[in-house]
């Protein structure tokens, strides 16, 4: 009686054994096969590798690599936002007067700084202000600029994005000594200075900023 208690105890334990084993995998023939080869495949696959993140190159957008070219005016561009596709151009525009008067006060600045030893006085923020607003109206009205290139993106959020690339509408050069005789005729900057020698620096340093922005692009 023992023995048959024992054998029935071992039939029944085996068969919940078989039981869950068959439980783990598949009941149909195909499914299991496919399930077997991505086992051996995990096995197969190095641990760095199934870790490995997926990526995805970005996109530079063509108004960026527009204004960072080789080109006879000097270019900027700029980046707006809205749920408005004319606000969003008008922003992007916006922005990109803001940028190029930014890198034209900048190597201004530059230039300034190499007449220092000659400098009157030191630049307040007041000072600099003016400047600023002196090459703002040197920008839009003086010498004057076109959109030589605007993008729009439809935004998942509802909103519009533009990217728009402007150019003086004179070259570098001529830009330069331009604004290198109006600052002296004005005296905002508080030297004496060569207006030759204080455009072509002007234009050095704003060639410098371009080829610095190709650098990071690439």
């Amino acid at each position: 009686m023992k023995k048959v208690l024992l054998f029935s105890a071992v039939a029944i334990a085996t068969f919940m054994m078989v039981g869950c084993k068959t439980a783990q995998v598949p009941n149909d023939y195909q499914a299991f096969l496919a399930y077997q080869q991505q086992m051996q495949k995990n096995e197969q696959t190095p641990q760095w590798e199934t870790n490995q993140p997926k990526r995805q190159k970005r996109e530079v957008d063509e108004c960026i690599t527009l204004a960072t070219e080789n080109s006879g005016s000097f270019r900027a561009y700029g980046e707006g936002k809205s749920f408005r596709e004319g606000i969003a151009m008008e922003n992007a525009e916006m922005d990109a007067v803001i940028r190029m008067v930014q890198q034209i006060q900048t190597a201004v600045e530059g230039a300034r700084d190499r007449y220092r030893g000659s400098a009157a006085k030191n630049l307040s923020t007041a000072d600099e202000e003016r400047i600023q607003s002196h090459i703002r109206q040197f920008v839009v009205g003086t010498t004057g600029y076109r959109i030589i290139k605007t993008n729009l993106y439809d935004l998942s959020d509802g909103t519009v994005q533009c990217y728009v690339c402007i150019e003086q509408k004179i070259n570098t050069d001529d830009m330069a000594k331009k604004l290198s005789n109006e600052l002296s005729d004005d005296g905002v900057l508080g030297i004496e200075f060569n207006r030759d020698r204080f455009a072509a620096s002007i234009k050095e340093d704003l060639e410098k900023y371009k080829a610095e922005q190709r650098a990071n692009l690439q």
